[in-house]
């Protein structure tokens, strides 16, 4: 059997922030950033191929649906 597995996938992202120092002074900071990052957030796929198993691992009986991971942080530094 032959299946077009044709994906797209958003596999790592990060977005961050950093405050602007005039406000981080303000708390007796030198440095906030605050950051989201996330892994395996979605993929499109054309239809015929099941999104819950990862296409880079191949579809088996014994494969395992791939995970999402999210973080979000603040990275302080005094």
């Amino acid at each position: 059997m032959i299946e077009n597995t044709a994906y797209l996938r958003l596999k790592n992202l990060q977005i961050g922030y950093s405050i602007p120092k005039s406000l981080a002074q303000k708390v007796s900071v030198d440095n906030v950033r605050v950051y989201f990052s996330g892994q395996d957030l979605f993929e499109f796929t054309n239809g015929d191929w099941d999104g819950n198993y990862d296409p880079e691992e191949g579809q088996s009986f014994n494969s395992y649906p791939f995970f999402r991971a999210y973080s979000f942080g603040i990275d302080v530094k005094f």
